[in-house]
């Protein structure tokens, strides 16, 4: 009996107390290595599968509606998202952080109480901003476009689709707070959403049904509240499960981490979307329509970095916290490399058949686009060549930096549009390729000055061979 109560002892001290299962605060879960190398997959697998999810659902546009009210969709969606983003007032990022570090110092009530801070917020702002896109701010918006007809009928439902994708959003970074990285993956970049769409635009160009912009955003509306309504249950699961102590956040502190998000995520869009808003203005809806589908094939360019961010994002973490900076700049240029080699081919294939790959994917009136996708695929390229910037600031608390940089180059693309709008397509695709040069430019010289490291690809033969033992070396494992 001794030796069993000994034994008894000896395995409650060495594994000590054991938080319930299923618990967001069970800590004792599996190990941090094994829930990195899950949860990095599931974040890979959800990037890699967005951006062709994208050119697909173009692709069955194209199919379904005639070019100008391809156009009009492209147009309203670039209306959307920035709705979207005020509506958050930015705080679907810093949601994330909040969450996430309310549980791990076992706070519940303060990660309940900044989702009831964010959720509501979205609900009213964005609630306001709809009921004015419905109506007389969206009448003058649309009036600016030079079909404008084809979306005011349609306000009402753009205005629903703003505040659905604000929402959605805001409840996948909610669950990546939770650390559930697979449906984060699912619901982030509107990923399910858009293959609901998918399905729905496979099943009308099969059947051949005579379909208009109209119909397609009712569908893309339908689809966004079924997945908000799958999502809003998996967050309520996840409160209901929550325990009711520790101090809450207050709620002006909840709503001042979104000011510095809200203002990036504005940048962003400039850089990446108000493209097709200014050639809506200036341009007919067709030409809208081919730069749309131009650029959705030239984003693939871009995958090759997207994927080594996910990577890497923990592990710039990890060694700048040890302050390990040689090695830092070695994984992360070596990674550049990388991500340049393929985005290359992927340019070279865009120049050698670009025009026929258009005609095929999207149809043969879509051909115009050939220029515009080459030069916005080299724009891409280029940003994938200064590499893991930006991420390598973020990921060691220089957001400030970035903010600034993207507030800078986000001014001078608005001047380059206004100026190059009215000479067509290509101007604008070469004002878009030459703001994410600025970009990179301003954060790579940055990243140099705060780091010390330099990020932009090394052109070197080994780059694979070196980012590969570093990557081991970071996780722990022997080289």
């Amino acid at each position: 009996m001794a030796r069993e109560k000994r034994q008894h002892v000896t395995r409650t001290s060495s594994h000590g107390p054991q938080p319930p299962t299923g618990s967001p605060l069970a800590g004792a879960a599996p190990s941090l290595t094994g829930r990195l190398i899950r949860g990095g997959g599931w974040v890979l697998l959800g990037r890699a599968v967005a951006l062709p999810v994208g050119l697909l659902q173009a692709m069955l546009l194209a199919r379904v509606l005639v070019p100008a009210d391809v156009g009009a969709y492209f147009l309203a969606i670039s209306l959307i998202i920035p709705l979207a983003i005020v509506s958050q007032l930015g705080l679907s990022r810093p949601l994330v952080k909040l969450v996430a570090s309310a549980l791990a110092m076992e706070r519940p009530n303060a990660a309940r109480h900044a989702i009831r801070v964010a959720i509501p917020t979205t609900l009213i702002v964005g609630g306001l901003l709809a009921l004015g896109v419905a109506d007389g701010p969206g009448r003058w918006l649309t009036s600016l476009l030079q079909d404008g007809e084809r979306l005011r009928a349609a306000l009402p439902i753009l205005a629903l689709m703003g505040l659905s994708f604000a929402l959605i959003d805001l409840m996948a970074e909610t669950l990546r707070g939770f650390h559930d990285l697979r449906a984060a993956s699912a619901f982030g970049d509107f990923l399910v959403q858009r293959l609901l769409l998918v399905l729905a635009l496979a099943v009308l160009w099969l059947l051949a049904w005579p379909a208009e912009v109209g119909d397609v955003l009712v569908l893309a509306l339908l689809t966004a509240l079924a997945v908000l309504a799958l999502a809003a249950w998996l967050v309520r699961r996840q409160l209901r499960a929550l325990p009711r102590h520790g101090a809450t956040f207050g709620t002006g502190e909840v709503l001042r981490h979104g000011a510095p998000f809200l203002l990036v995520r504005l940048n962003v869009w400039v850089t990446a979307g108000a493209d097709l808003w200014l050639l809506g203005i200036f341009r007919p809806p067709e030409e809208v329509a081919v730069y749309g589908a131009a650029s959705r094939m030239a984003l693939l360019a871009g995958i090759p970095l997207m994927v080594c961010n996910a990577v890497l994002a923990p592990t710039i973490a990890d060694l700048y916290s040890r302050r390990q900076i040689g090695r830092l700049e070695k994984v992360v240029r070596a990674a550049a490399t990388m991500a340049a080699a393929p985005s290359a081919l992927v340019v070279l294939m865009f120049v050698l058949f670009g025009d026929r790959l258009l005609g095929l994917l999207f149809t043969d009136a879509y051909r115009a686009g050939y220029p515009v996708a080459v030069c916005l695929a080299l724009g891409q390229w280029v940003n994938v060549a200064f590499g893991s910037c930006a991420v390598s600031l973020t990921m060691t608390g220089h957001q400030r930096d970035v903010m600034i940089a993207s507030t800078v180059t986000a001014a001078a693309t608005i001047v380059g549009f206004y100026v190059a709008a009215p000479y067509g397509t290509l101007a604008v695709a070469g004002v878009v390729s030459a703001s994410l040069v600025l970009y990179n430019v301003i954060v790579s010289v940055i990243a140099r000055r705060r780091l010390g490291i330099r990020t932009w690809t090394t052109l070197s033969l080994d780059a694979f061979r070196r980012f590969a033992t570093e990557l081991r070396r970071a996780l722990g494992r022997p080289a």
